[in-house]
């Protein structure tokens, strides 16, 4: 029973899954745009990205702009202009021709919805099956199958919630070899004119 309990949410967690991956030699620019809709950045601020270089270190953080040759990541998430303008945290410009690859990072509440609807599930499941059961020996078995039953629904509609909850994610592997970015160019905090401190970064 177990073994059917984990794969069940096993099932609900894969069919509840916000990660999306994008092959860009597979992709048409106009299929990718469509997607991207779906992505969503807080005012004044870029989207969380994770950056994969041919060469180097994995980057991660704010993109804060698309140049044509370059990205500049901001390497802590969601500073002020004030603590940029100051050099407070670290930025990188990384060449597009180095990218390997991109996760467009998003916010994923299925696993918390499935734990969420578990637990209620489980609850309800026992306190509706002990409530109905009249002999003792229908007590056990309610007792034993109730919190299941219960809890599996819980999870099924705790899984749902928390996809809606959530923000997509996607990620675009094996980007080719001076690829065009500029389709994540509005994802980023400054879309038109870059500020003069930002421009020294190298």
């Amino acid at each position: 029973m177990k073994m059917m309990f984990s794969i069940f949410i096993a099932i609900v967690a894969f069919g509840c899954s916000t990660t999306t991956y994008l092959n860009l030699k597979e992709s048409s620019d106009f299929s990718i745009s469509r997607q991207l809709r779906d992505c969503k950045k807080d005012n004044n601020k870029g989207v969380s990205v994770v950056v994969i270089p041919v060469e180097g270190e994995e980057l991660k953080g704010e993109l804060l702009a698309v140049l044509d040759t370059s990205m500049i990541i901001l390497t802590q998430y969601f500073a002020t202009g004030a603590e940029l303008k100051n050099s407070k945290y670290p930025t990188t410009r990384i060449q597009k021709s180095n990218v390997k690859e991109i996760t467009i990072e998003g916010k994923n509440y299925v696993w918390w919805g499935i734990g969420a609807g578990y637990g209620v599930g489980a609850i309800i499941g026992y306190v509706l099956g002990d409530a109905s059961a009249s002999g003792e020996f229908e007590k056990d078995m309610s007792t034993a199958f109730s919190p299941i039953l219960g809890g599996m629904v819980g999870v099924l509609i705790g899984g749902i919630v928390g996809y809606n909850l959530s923000t997509r994610e996607f990620v675009f592997r094996e980007i080719p070899h001076g690829y065009d970015l500029n389709f994540i160019k509005s994802l980023a905090r400054y879309q038109d004119e870059l500020p003069e401190f930002l421009e020294e970064i190298k």
